[in-house]
């Protein structure tokens, strides 16, 4: 009896046995139904450097106070002022610019399109194209314009990001004259006929970064320019040598320098006649020569048509129009001679008389 019994319970547990085998079996194979996938990409951040700030910029006279909004002397001391910062190390500063430039009444005129003449725009840089960690006064120089710089000092704010510049300049001589600015200056360039400026710093990584306004006041940077002239003898003297009754003369020649920062006139009068004693030889035989400086106005033999101011005679210019402004230079240089006549009749003599030699300037335009 135990025999029989016994059998049939090992056949079923083996049956069972393997039956569980088999659906777990089966439960793996069918997985797919419930599976996943995966793909990749990236994440990307682009970190930019800073650009470079211009902190303060300003134009000032030696006492540290600034002359924009005034009218600048030619030949005077006046300093710019700039702190700049270059967060990125000193040595990514590439440039700093300062850029002025008569507007020749357009306020809408910039630097770029200003006349590219040495007394019309300026451009003095500094280059830091050596990648220094930190400035020197030679990195400092004048690229255009008729401007002469000083002393430059230096002050570290921040190690090898931060410094203070004050760079004295002087305008030359024939810088052109400009308006005393009189409109509000805080909502742009907005005054005809004045200098305007502006202040830039760039880096290696290509930021460019312009100041064209102060950082307190708004105020853009706009100034004039007094007027200015100036004329020196090269000799105080010309003589024309020895002469007879009835015969002329020719003096020897005089360089005449002569500065104006608008257009003008060049002309030269007698404060009287020729006088030797109580003898007197009319002023009326002096002539200028115009072969003297073929690059004047004087286009043929002029005799001085009387004396005193009111009778000159016109190397540049004339009486009725003014010479052209020079653009480029700081002076221009005339020479004049003259031709003595002398009536016969006349009685043995040393003759002198006094000419003054003028530069007279056209009135500055109205805005």
């Amino acid at each position: 009896m135990s025999d029989f019994v016994s059998v049939p319970l090992r056949r079923s547990l083996v049956v069972g046995i393997t039956f569980f085998a088999l659906v777990m079996s089966l439960g793996q194979a069918l997985a797919g139904d419930s599976g996943s996938s995966n793909d990749n990409g990236t994440i990307t951040g682009v970190v930019n450097a800073n650009a470079p700030t211009i902190n303060v910029a300003d134009i000032r006279n030696t006492g540290n106070t600034t002359v924009t909004g005034t009218q600048l002397d030619v030949l005077s001391n006046y300093r710019f002022y700039l702190d700049v910062t270059e967060s990125n190390g000193w040595a990514s500063l590439r440039n700093v610019y300062v850029q002025l430039w008569f507007d020749l009444g357009t306020d809408t005129t910039t630097f770029a399109t200003a006349t590219a003449a040495n007394n019309y725009r300026i451009n003095v840089t500094y280059d830091n194209s050596a990648a220094q960690s930190s400035p020197t006064a030679g990195q400092w120089s004048v690229k255009a314009g008729n401007v002469a710089l000083g002393a430059v000092v230096m002050n570290e704010i921040v190690a090898s990001q931060e410094y203070a510049f004050q760079i004295t300049f002087q305008l030359d001589a024939q810088i052109h004259q400009a308006q005393l600015p009189s409109a509000a200056r805080n909502g742009g360039y907005s005054n005809a006929y004045s200098w305007n400026g502006q202040f830039t710093a760039r880096d290696a990584n290509g930021n460019l970064v312009t100041r064209q306004s102060d950082a307190t006041s708004g105020d853009y940077y706009e100034f004039g320019v007094f007027q200015h002239t100036s004329v020196t003898l090269g000799g105080q003297n010309w003589a024309a040598g020895g002469v007879a009754p009835g015969a002329s003369s020719q003096t020897g020649t005089v360089t005449v320098t002569h500065t104006s920062n608008a257009n003008y006139k060049l002309h030269v009068y007698a404060n009287g006649n020729l006088v030797s004693g109580t003898n007197t030889i009319a002023i009326g035989n002096v002539l200028a020569l115009a072969a003297a400086d073929l690059s004047d106005d004087l286009s043929s033999n002029t005799a001085f048509p009387g004396t005193g101011s009111g009778n000159p005679i016109y190397l540049m210019g004339s009486g009725a129009t003014f010479h052209a402004f020079a653009p480029n230079t700081n002076s221009t240089a005339t020479v004049v001679q003259f031709q003595i006549n002398v009536p016969l009749g006349t009685p043995v003599g040393t003759y002198t008389a006094t000419l003054v030699m003028t530069v007279q300037q056209q009135a500055p335009p109205t805005p």
